[in-house]
């Protein structure tokens, strides 16, 4: 008998530690709502995936500035000059790998322009870091070069909506924040630079 309490106690415990612990898993897709993660898994392909997470920063912009939302489909040509020369080259494969991403990103991203800035460093920093991880296996792959191209063509544009932000700037909070965000967008202009120049 006290073999079985002591043994329900334990099974008690370790329940309590692993739900305390999920919360903690959880919080570090926090800065995506659910449709966004999804948008993301199901973006294979690392220039797709560069594409929406593009995207999904940008939402957390257009917010603070105010901007409608957009219907573009991060997954299909978003009016670049080089992806538009580019997509007459691209084969059936990639057209119906692209076609396979759903435009619902679910709802607008909420809260202070801190935090939305804070959200935003946080998926510029995702995208790097996904990108750093697949280095290895896939710089030689022609939708590696075509995410470095992406960030080339987008981050400077971002650059210049972060430079609109400054004007709704009107606490040391979010001055941190946006200095963050900057420092994220200029990073991943750099790392895209560095990737491109290395020799292959």
């Amino acid at each position: 008998m006290f073999h079985l309490i002591s043994s329900t106690k334990t099974l008690s415990l370790l329940l309590s530690l692993i739900l305390a612990l999920v919360p903690i898993a959880q919080k570090g897709k926090d800065h995506l709502n659910e449709q966004e993660v999804e948008r993301v898994q199901d973006a294979q392909a690392i220039d797709l995936r560069t594409r929406v997470f593009f995207h999904i920063a940008e939402r957390r912009l257009n917010v603070i500035l105010g901007i409608a939302p957009t219907s573009v489909n991060p997954g299909k040509d978003d009016g670049d000059k080089k992806d538009k020369k580019d997509k007459k080259d691209k084969k059936k494969k990639d057209k119906e790998q692209e076609e396979e991403i759903s435009t619902d990103f679910g709802p607008e991203p909420t809260g202070t322009t801190a935090q939305l800035l804070d959200n935003y460093t946080r998926v510029i920093n995702e995208l790097m870091d996904k990108l750093d991880g697949v280095y290895e296996k896939k710089k030689d792959d022609p939708a590696f070069a075509k995410a470095i191209e992406k960030i080339l063509n987008k981050a400077p544009q971002q650059l210049k909506l972060l430079e609109k932000v400054q004007s709704k700037v009107s606490s040391p909070d979010e001055e941190r924040a946006l200095g963050k965000a900057v420092e994220a967008i200029e990073t991943a202009i750099t790392g895209a630079k560095g990737f491109k120049s290395e020799p292959k």
